[in-house]
């Protein structure tokens, strides 16, 4: 019997280039509200990207899905054992640091999503 109540969002922006957010509050876990909403998901059109952090239960099972995890979560859990591994962790999250820096510098010069992946016009992002 489960005991606690989760709250799951979800943020999809359609081909059209509209956004619809839903948001549930429940006992059912992430997975199971994505499950939900791809359930009637039409099999022929390409794999929707569903980024979540790596809790199984998060992950839908209905539709084959693109999942990519979420780097916030991520780095939470380096920090969680920060102090069992401090050089190791410190190396990892200045990685972060750098990573969130050159992308908000990326955005800050208007940079497109291909330019900003490919490093473009700035030879410090490749």
């Amino acid at each position: 019997m489960r005991t606690g109540v989760y709250s799951s969002g979800l943020i999809a922006e359609l081909v059209s280039g509209e956004t619809i957010i839903l948001f549930q509050t429940n006992i059912g876990h992430a997975g199971e509200f994505i499950d939900e909403i791809l359930q009637p998901r039409a099999p022929g059109l390409p794999p929707p990207l569903i980024m979540s952090d790596a809790l199984p239960h998060n992950k839908p099972t209905v539709r084959t899905c693109i999942h990519a995890l979420c780097n916030a979560h991520g780095r939470r859990q380096y920090v969680d054992v920060h102090d069992h591994f401090t050089d190791k962790v410190e190396w990892v999250l200045e990685r972060y640091g750098q990573i969130w820096r050159f992308d908000r510098e990326s955005q800050e010069h208007d940079h497109t999503p291909a330019e900003r992946l490919a490093g473009t016009g700035n030879t410090r992002y490749r």
